[in-house]
């Protein structure tokens, strides 16, 4: 993912802008690594294609005020499976929000902070590095609770492609968990969901024909639920070729109008 955010980044009008992405493939991705990446990426159509998409629409939504407003200034964001992900150092994200990163390798994501310690960049907000399993919602809820994770807060929860290959009843386990340890108002959910089967054409290479995002969403708690894909999604991003299987949802703890 990050190598896909460093090429994009130096294209001529590129999708997502991530200046510090090939400084940290550079450091720390093997050769081995970077040269399987760099085949995969020249396939408009491949999962790592929609990297870029999601990290347009996403880092938007994280630096927009949170709606309904809230009485505290203090925010958290969980960004699960965070890997070379370079946020908390790049987006306009106040110093009152606690970033939470979780991923299985936490010993990678304590060598992008030093990298990044050395190349002279600052956090521009409080980052906690959480070793955790990104895809059991057992193992990551524990291991936020332990690094103090405080539910009263508003929280933005980001599954950027943790979610591939689940089945409805694994999505609602995510999203029930992210609703009842931090589904306080103001919070909101981002997911990422690649290789969504959702016509009959995939029913001989794919289980989870229609499967129903959106409605797992609704179903456990999560309201003003809002689906991209396809034709939209290709639109909003400035007419990109994407893989026709991406699709972006956000989802938030209140129920409000335009």
């Amino acid at each position: 993912a990050a190598l896909r955010r460093a090429i994009e980044y130096e294209q001529t009008s590129p999708l997502c802008v991530d200046p510090l992405a090939r400084l940290l493939v550079d450091a720390l991705a093997s050769q081995e690594e970077r040269r399987t990446l760099s085949e995969s990426v020249q396939d408009p159509q491949s999962s790592l294609a929609s990297v870029c998409a999601f990290t347009r629409l996403t880092d938007r939504w994280l630096e927009a005020p949170i709606w309904p407003p809230a009485r505290t200034t203090r925010r958290q964001v969980v960004m699960l499976g965070s890997g070379l992900d370079a946020r908390p150092y790049r987006l306009g994200i106040s110093r009152a929000t606690t970033l939470y990163e979780v991923d299985f390798d936490e010993k990678l994501l304590h060598e992008k902070h030093s990298v990044l310690k050395a190349a002279a960049q600052k956090p521009r907000c409080n980052i906690r590095v959480v070793g955790a399993d990104p895809s059991s919602a057992e193992s990551y809820s524990d291991a936020l609770k332990a690094n103090g994770f405080d539910p009263s807060l508003p929280t933005r929860w980001v599954f950027e492609r943790v979610l591939d290959d689940f089945s409805a009843a694994q999505l609602a386990t995510h999203f029930t968990m992210a609703n009842a340890l931090g589904g306080a108002a103001g919070s909101g959910v981002a997911a990422h969901v690649s290789e969504r089967a959702n016509d009959a054409s995939k029913a001989t290479r794919d289980s989870r024909v229609h499967l129903d995002v959106s409605g797992t969403l609704r179903k456990v708690g999560w309201r003003n639920v809002q689906e991209l894909l396809g034709d939209e999604l290709v639109r909003i991003c400035a007419g990109r070729d994407l893989p026709r299987d991406l699709a972006v949802y956000f989802a938030d703890a209140d129920e409000f109008q335009d």
